[in-house]
C-alpha cells in the first residue's frame, strides 16, 4: 500500500485532450520526461493512492504534456482524473535526480532547516516556504531580530542541503539578506 510519506506531488492533470483518453498535465518543478520513463503516476482515487502507467507522453510547452495512461481509453474516463494531483514515489524521483532518497525534499520538509550563508554563518531557521511567486522563497526567521529573511530558493544559491542535520548551506550574492533589513 503506497503511503502519503512515500510519495511527492509533481503536478496536476488539468483536463481531458481530445476523445482518446489523453490529459493535459503540468508538471510543477519537475522534467516531463520523467513521466514517461515508465515510473508510476500516483493518484487518489477515494481516499487511497493508486498507481497507473503511462502509455504515452508528448510535451505540450515547457512544464506541459499530454499523458496517455494505460487503461483509459475515453474522454469520459479521462475526465475522472481532471483536477486531480499527480504524485511520484520519492524513491522513483531520487533514481531520476540520481541522488540518495533521503535528498528529495518537497516544500515542507525544509521547515524548521537552520540555515547557514557562506561568511556569514547561521542567520536563522526555515518558519514557512512561499511557492506563489516564480521563484521559491524561503521565508528565514532571523536567529537575532525574529525578522523574516525573503530568501529566493533557487539551484544557484544552493551549495548544500543536508536533511539529516537539517541545515541548508547557501552562496547568496551580496545584499540579498540586507534587502529585508526595515
Amino acid at each position: 500500500m503506497i503511503e502519503e510519506k512515500d510519495i511527492i506531488p509533481i503536478g496536476k492533470f488539468f483536463r481531458t485532450h481530445a476523445l482518446k483518453g489523453e490529459l493535459n498535465a503540468v508538471t510543477d518543478d519537475y522534467d516531463p520526461d520523467m513521466l514517461a520513463e515508465g515510473y508510476p503516476l500516483i493518484v487518489e482515487v477515494d481516499g487511497i493512492y493508486v498507481p497507473f502507467y503511462a502509455e504515452s507522453v508528448r510535451p505540450k510547452g515547457s512544464q506541459g504534456c499530454l499523458v496517455k495512461l494505460e487503461g483509459i481509453d475515453s474522454q469520459e474516463r479521462a475526465q475522472e482524473f481532471v483536477n486531480r494531483q499527480i504524485f511520484m514515489l520519492r524513491r522513483d524521483i531520487a533514481e531520476w535526480l540520481e541522488v540518495e532518497e533521503d535528498e528529495v525534499a518537497v516544500d515542507d520538509d525544509l521547515i524548521g532547516f537552520n540555515v547557514m550563508v557562506n561568511g556569514i554563518g547561521r542567520i536563522g531557521t526555515v518558519d514557512s516556504v512561499d511557492s506563489s511567486t516564480a521563484n521559491l522563497l524561503l521565508l528565514v526567521k532571523s536567529e537575532d531580530t525574529d525578522e523574516i529573511i525573503y530568501i529566493p530558493f533557487v539551484e544557484e544559491f544552493v551549495e548544500e542541503i543536508d536533511p539529516k542535520d537539517k541545515c541548508i548551506l547557501l552562496s547568496l550574492p551580496d545584499g540579498i539578506i540586507e534587502m529585508n533589513k526595515k
